[in-house]
């Protein structure tokens, strides 16, 4: 980096970091949100004592909470886990080193934009909207964002050296080879530099007239060894999940299940990437698409346009090029902007999350890049700025405002119960979201709360009239207000929507309101088929043979238990009541053999002195 350019990175460094306090300061005060509770908060990954090499090892997720959502971002969790070798609950560090990785983004940005050929005022104004525009609150505030701060900015890093360097050494393509890896290893979101890398070198190369053939070979050679990191990455991957992908995924919508049909609607979700850039109201947290339609019209409107501004974002650059015309900023900067987006979009992989502003975060560095040459810059001989926005005070008002919003939104991140109320406000008809605060607020057990719980559960059944899990929760409420009849109905409406996961649990609530209710008959009618159906219901079984055993029928709960025990055989509570229900047949033998086949520490006190008392003694 040469004297003026780390004289220029200082200044902005200085300039972006008093602002971004100004802005986010508070965040400091924040606690665990959303995901950050469950990948940062509860993960045993992240303790003190982890070691470096059961962090590489291991998926990012905790495995055994959440089978199947390992992904593998070993930089991230050690960064969590350093911090909490320095502190034992080091919250607010952890929010300050996201903020201060959010002005070193800022900062590496501006060297970016230089070295593509702005000015240092357009660099560093650039660089001020992207530190300050809302929708990089949830990056700035979400903990867990801690890996998409951290992947931008070894990828503006990997970005800044083949710019600077020149890729002609080996040491730069060491450099780069290690950068990009590192990005890899906090989060697989900027897999797209793959392709955005080379294309930024070539196209500075070009621009300084150096030849077309000569520029393809080294822009393929750069591309080469970046292609290395991301094979390498997926080996590692590969060995530490199973799997190259995250196996379990969250549903983008009901009835979307097609190949085609889920990317159209990744090209409905899309749209919201620009919108948001102009008119950042409401901020979404992640999952929260309740502004976009689920199908219909306006669902296809979306798509369309989305699909239209692809397609031209292509097409122009191509277009250009082939009438052998110079591409400009504004060509590769739009272009960029859909390599990068590609990966996180569901229109390549699809990775579950329909939207998310934090999914914004790399990819609006290319839109900002193509800023640089629109015609809304003049030139100014003063400070080294080179040029500045014309109507400069008009984006000091624009400037101010971002960030007052965004301002305004670091403490709805406090914790979920202030996230969610923020959610609930500014996106009422959104499912997840009532779902999530209804349950917040029924945790908390106040009258007033518990009325506030209704009413978002209610919301949530009329955003999604065929869910069952709405039902259910106002079901147990009525249950626990004795009001048997209203949950009697909640109660058979869920079980009559409830999939195919969810019918063991609906079932559960069902017989526990007919018990209630003294309705025997209705409860056999129900759990005796379903226990038959779905031996691998073990709760259900469970139910099932307890109120067997509660009406004195141990025959009938004989024929449950065995069955219970062929899918839990290492389930010690069932081999006792296998065996007691024996000795209450008057089956001394069976006992007996059953407790001789029966896996150790089934014998407990209160078995053995149930056994002495049938003058059986215990064989282990």
């Amino acid at each position: 980096m040469s004297n003026s350019l780390f004289r220029q990175f200082a200044i902005a460094t200085f300039v972006l970091g008093l602002m971004g306090i100004a802005a986010y300061g508070r965040v400091i005060d924040n606690g665990y949100a959303l995901d950050a509770v469950y990948t940062v908060q509860e993960n045993p990954r992240v303790r003190a004592d982890t070691g470096l090499i059961e962090i590489f090892s291991s998926p990012y997720w905790d495995a055994e909470a959440f089978p199947g959502r390992g992904l593998y971002r070993p930089l991230s969790a050690l960064s969590f886990q350093s911090t909490r070798r320095l502190w034992d609950e080091p919250v607010a560090l952890d929010h300050a080193i996201n903020l201060g990785l959010h002005v070193l983004c800022g900062s590496a940005l501006v060297v970016f934009l230089l070295q593509m050929g702005a000015h240092f005022g357009v660099a560093l104004t650039l660089a001020t909207l992207f530190l300050l525009h809302p929708v990089q609150s949830e990056v700035v505030a979400s903990l867990v964002e801690r890996s998409g701060l951290l992947a931008t900015l070894f990828a503006l890093l990997a970005l800044n050296l083949s710019l600077a360097r020149g890729c002609s050494t080996p040491g730069s393509w060491i450099g780069l080879f290690g950068l990009f890896s590192l990005s890899l290893f906090a989060k697989e979101s900027t897999v797209g530099l793959l392709v955005i890398l080379p294309a930024c070198w070539a196209a500075r190369e070009l621009w300084s007239g150096a030849g077309r053939g000569d520029v393809t070979r080294r822009a393929l050679g750069l591309a080469g060894c970046l292609g290395l990191a991301v094979v390498g990455n997926l080996a590692l991957r590969h060995a530490v999940l199973g799997d190259l992908m995250v196996s379990e995924v969250a549903r983008l919508d009901d009835g979307a299940s097609g190949f085609f049909e889920l990317r159209w609607r990744a090209l409905a979700f899309a749209s919201l990437y620009g919108e948001k850039l102009v008119w950042p109201h409401p901020l979404l947290p992640d999952y929260l698409t309740g502004v976009v339609a689920g199908s219909g019209f306006g669902l296809h409107l979306r798509a369309l346009l989305s699909a239209f501004l692809l397609l031209a974002s292509v097409a122009w650059p191509a277009f250009t090029w082939s009438r052998g015309r110079p591409l400009t900023r504004v060509h590769l900067g739009i272009l960029l902007f859909w390599v990068a987006i590609a990966p996180v979009s569901n229109l390549v992989v699809q990775i579950g999350t329909p939207f998310g502003e934090r999914l914004f975060y790399f990819p609006l560095i290319f839109l900002l890049l193509a800023a640089v040459d629109l015609p809304v810059w003049r030139s100014l001989r003063a400070a080294g700025l080179g040029q500045v926005p014309r109507g400069w005070p008009l984006w000091v008002v624009v400037g101010v405002m971002f960030g007052g919003l965004g301002a305004l939104r670091i403490p709805e991140w406090k914790d979920n119960r202030s996230l969610f109320q923020a959610a609930v406000r500014d996106c009422p008809g959104n499912y997840y979201a009532q779902m999530t605060y209804g349950q917040i607020l029924l945790a908390g057990g106040h009258p007033v709360e518990r009325e506030g719980a209704r009413k978002a559960f209610l919301a949530a059944a009329r955003a999604t009239p065929g869910a069952a899990p709405p039902l259910a929760f106002l079901g147990n409420m009525a249950l626990a207000q004795g009001d048997l009849l209203t949950a009697r109905s909640l109660f058979e409406d869920s079980f009559a929507r409830a999939d195919d996961d969810e019918r063991e649990i609906a079932a559960l609530n069902l017989s526990r309101v007919y018990r209630a209710l003294d309705n025997f008959q209705a409860l056999e009618s129900l759990l005796v088929p379903l226990a038959s159906e779905h031996p691998e219901w073990i709760l259900l079984q469970r139910e099932l043979w307890e109120y067997w055993l509660s009406r004195d029928r141990t025959r009938e709960a004989l024929v449950v238990l065995e069955r219970t025990v062929r899918w839990a055989p290492r389930d010690r509570t069932v081999w006792r009541q296998i065996i007691r229900a024996h000795l209450r047949l008057g089956q001394r033998e069976q006992a007996a053999e059953r407790l001789a086949t029966a896996p150790p520490g089934t014998l407990d006190d209160s078995l053995a002195r149930h056994l002495k008392r049938e003058g059986l003694g215990p064989s282990r």
